[in-house]
């Protein structure tokens, strides 16, 4: 019963480290990201930011203690959290320039560490953290 009662009702706790680990896999794609629009590789940088994308959301909906009762929602739920979700819907659904991908990705992964700090999300120090704004 308690098993069933603790996946029913997560603790802060759970999604804290639900969050911690969706942030160490989206900062790995969001080196993807910059890898790729350094080299100019623009169909690359399009395929990372889908692949960002992804993890983002994931990260995001963490964050805010939202779970998808399916995980093709992700997209629409995601619009709910303002500029940070719309930024992210921009890099899974819109074929951005290479400038634009590593603004948008740059400045949502700023956000996500700003929204994290706040929830008291333990995390690493990440190599040339980001300093960009939506």
């Amino acid at each position: 019963r308690k098993l069933m009662k603790r996946a029913r009702d997560p603790t802060e706790a759970q999604f804290r480290e639900a969050a911690r680990r969706a942030l160490i896999e989206t900062y790995e794609d969001l080196g993807k990201v910059r890898n790729a629009v350094d080299v100019g590789d623009e169909q690359e940088s399009r395929e990372m930011a889908v692949w960002y994308a992804g993890a983002a959301a994931g990260a995001l909906l963490d964050l805010h203690r939202h779970v998808l009762r399916t995980g093709r929602r992700w997209f629409i739920e995601i619009r709910r959290y303002g500029a940070m979700g719309e930024a992210i819907r921009r890099l899974r659904h819109e074929t951005l320039s290479l400038a634009e991908t590593r603004r948008v990705a740059e400045a949502s992964w700023a956000g996500l560490l700003a929204l994290a700090r706040r929830k008291r999300v333990r995390l690493p120090r990440f190599a040339g953290e980001s300093q960009g704004r939506l």
